[in-house]
């Protein structure tokens, strides 16, 4: 069995942030699904805006490596995405 790591929870802390939240974005999707909104562009646009930055929550692991992110944009649609090759890697 497998052990994964454990994560930790932390509220968004924005342009801090934002670099290792957008290099993550490659780890969560397959390729095929790489345009689907919301992509890199999106994201720094919803991230922008304070009330949806507030509504945004991080994960990162014991290396404090991000590894997962969820938001909540201004239609409550809650957008969540995590790195599964670096959380099943790690």
């Amino acid at each position: 069995q497998t052990a994964h790591p454990t994560l930790r929870a932390r509220p968004y802390a924005g342009a801090a942030d934002l670099p290792a939240l957008l290099a993550l974005w490659p780890a969560c999707r397959p390729a095929a699904w790489q345009t689907d909104f919301p992509g890199p562009t999106d994201q720094a646009e919803l991230l922008a805006a304070p009330h949806i930055a507030a509504r945004t929550q991080v994960w990162e692991d014991e290396r404090s490596r991000l590894l997962a992110f969820a938001l909540l944009d201004d239609y409550d649609n809650l957008w969540f995405e995590r790195a599964t090759a670096a959380v099943d890697d790690a």
